[in-house]
């Protein structure tokens, strides 16, 4: 029900804790290689493949138990079920509770509008407004930037950047790999939790900024250590690939699923949360068939272009990305499209949220 109620007013903090789930898998990951590491047999890299299908096996049975959604149990007029489902988990078994009325309310009118919205909008509704033309351009952006900051260099091919710096042990590389994982669960938690207290534009300046000059800083190092070999300039490496990833983690690991669906009116929600996937896979594509060859062809010199592309990002979300901590839905339209569009939006939504409902039926 929490979802809802964040469709139509809000998006709190909790909805950008969804992304920092990943670092759990990938420390529990890191700390499974971490043991085999010194098998001299397949099952160095067979058990870790194996645990993998342990947290499927411990989440089927929990998955055969929990009820079915109160939301498809309306939409498919099973209204009974639903309301019984919902007096269990949140009236404590009170029949007549007024909170369970209203969130079946709730559920019924979202289901409508959802129908309305895929019935009235289009794609070319994200680009027919030069507020619409705004938001596309920062989902576009968000979903590039998400992976064109070097983050698709430093985790996927952390082997080849160590070994570029001299750190060729696979104990030490494997080592470096795990307390990494730990750092950014501890970072992405972080900023998750204060998300609505420091504001999304300070969290995304500050993690741009600081991974610019973070990577700066790696470029330097890399290149002193391609030219003078000496072990010490490589080993500071080390730490600085651990600041870059945490002002990575203050941004683009929690924002990046909940900025872009606050900026959006609901009935466009959808496109535009759609477009920034699209984007996201294009930059995917792109890390997973040129970093590796680019990397390899050129080392550090590779680091200059993410460099660039930081100043790129650092600038567009200066001038491009709104501080939306705390607004509502009308207040996001004033600053996209203005008060006068605002209002019309504004309208447009309550029309269909103000649908009735049949009260008896869910009785």
């Amino acid at each position: 029900m929490k979802g809802l109620y964040v469709g139509y007013f809000f998006l709190s903090s909790p909805n950008v804790l969804y992304n920092c789930g990943r670092y759990i898998g990938s420390t529990l990951a890191a700390k499974a290689t971490c043991g085999t590491r010194n098998y001299a047999s397949d099952w160095a890299w067979r058990i870790p493949s194996l645990l993998q299908v342990a947290v499927p096996l411990v989440v089927l049975p929990g998955v055969l138990l929990i009820p079915e959604s109160p939301h498809y149990l309306i939409s498919t007029g099973q209204t009974s079920k639903a309301k019984n489902i919902l007096t269990e988990l949140h009236s404590g078994g009170e029949v007549n509770s007024r909170l369970v009325d209203f969130e079946m309310a709730e559920v019924a009118n979202a289901i409508k509008a959802d129908s309305n919205a895929a019935s009235t909008t289009s794609w070319a509704e994200l680009f027919a407004t030069n507020g619409n033309r705004h938001r596309a351009f920062i989902s576009v952006m968000l979903g590039i930037f998400a992976h064109w900051n070097g983050v698709g260099v430093v985790p996927y091919y952390l082997a080849l950047v160590l070994q570029s710096v001299g750190i060729i042990s696979v104990t030490h590389q494997t080592l470096i790999y795990g307390c990494l994982q730990i750092w950014n669960l501890f970072f992405a938690v972080l900023a998750a939790v204060n998300v609505d207290r420091v504001g999304r534009r300070p969290l995304f300046l500050l993690s741009s900024g600081g991974m610019l000059i973070s990577y700066i800083i790696i470029s330097g190092l890399s290149s002193s250590f391609a030219q003078t070999g000496m072990s010490s300039v490589g080993l500071a490496v080390v730490p600085f690939l651990y600041i870059y990833y945490g002002f990575y983690d203050l941004a683009f690991t929690p924002l990046v699923v909940s900025y872009h669906a606050e900026i959006w009116p609901y009935q466009l929600r959808a496109c535009g949360i759609a477009l920034t996937q699209l984007s996201t896979y294009f930059a995917i594509f792109f890390n997973i068939f040129v970093n590796p060859i680019a990397t390899d062809a050129t080392g550090w010199k590779y680091y200059i272009f993410f460099a660039v592309i930081l100043v790129i990002v650092t600038g567009t979300v200066y001038f491009c990305y709104p501080e939306t901590k705390g607004l509502s839905l009308k207040e996001m339209s004033v600053i996209f499209d203005g008060v006068e569009a605002a209002t019309i939006s504004e309208n447009a939504v309550m029309a269909i949220k103000g649908a009735d409902v049949d009260h008896k039926e869910m009785a």
